[in-house]
């Protein structure tokens, strides 16, 4: 199952991880991305009182929670998007305006807040 949510989310991001799997969650399959940080200006590096390479790497470990998809059947899989404000997923309807979708509709709402990658 989050083998095909996998195969888009490369498409959206240079790096994603996906955490769960059917034998971890079930039926759900939480989305992480993992994005290219800009480098660091000189100030900020002295600031934080790190090298650029310790800034890049401690970047590049933060996660972007994007969302949830449970799977209901082929190409029937709700999607809860993940809220920074209260820390939790959220239901969300697709573009058709319908609460049941495919896993690339699902990752086309959820990676739309990300950055081109």
């Amino acid at each position: 199952m989050c083998e095909r949510v996998w195969s888009v989310m490369r498409q959206h991001v240079t790096q994603a991880d996906i955490h769960g799997s059917t034998s971890d969650f079930g039926a759900l399959c939480c989305v992480d991305a993992y994005q290219e940080p800009s480098p660091p200006s000189a100030k900020l590096l002295k600031l934080n009182g790190e090298t650029k390479e310790e800034y890049m790497s401690r970047l590049r470990s933060i996660a972007t929670r994007l969302g949830r998809l449970r799977y209901f059947g082929p190409d029937r899989w709700t999607y809860c998007f993940f809220t920074y404000s209260n820390e939790k997923y959220e239901p969300s309807v697709f573009h058709s305006g319908d609460w049941f979708g495919t896993p690339e509709d699902a990752l086309d709402i959820g990676a739309s807040y990300l950055p081109p990658g």
